[in-house]
């Protein structure tokens, strides 16, 4: 990890190599989906390029100060998502993927439907069906 200068004074190439795997973790993490992790990084960075006449680093580490950048990214990202929901059918079939890709224990029937998969350590719940 790099003791950055300030904002004007950075050598972006460095920046970017320290800071991008850390950054793109973050998003990660917290949301999981490649493809908006990917775009939210690219859009901390241009953020961070934008602002960089702000940055001080009397006030906060480099770092410290481009993840407060991340943070906002994220929170504008999740705010501009509010309210966009799946209809029910598409939604059910997102849920029957994700049971069917990982080994989950399903003790209770969903809306009336029965488990097709149940995994308990080491072994199959008695009387599950496989798909």
């Amino acid at each position: 990890m790099h003791d950055f200068a300030g904002g004007e004074d950075l050598d972006w190439d460095a920046v970017y190599a320290d800071q991008a795997p850390r950054v793109y973790n973050y998003f990660r993490f917290r949301l999981g989906r490649d493809v908006d992790v990917e775009d939210l990084t690219a859009r901390t960075f241009e953020r961070a390029w934008r602002s960089r006449a702000k940055y001080n680093r009397d006030l906060a580490g480099f770092s410290t100060w481009l993840f407060k950048i991340a943070q906002n990214v994220r929170i504008d990202f999740l705010q501009s998502r509010r309210g966009q929901h799946l209809p029910i059918d598409a939604a059910l079939d997102t849920y029957s993927s994700l049971v069917r890709n990982t080994n989950v224990l399903m003790a209770v029937p969903i809306n009336g439907v029965e488990p097709t998969r149940a995994t308990i350590v080491g072994g199959t719940y008695p009387g599950s069906r496989t798909l």
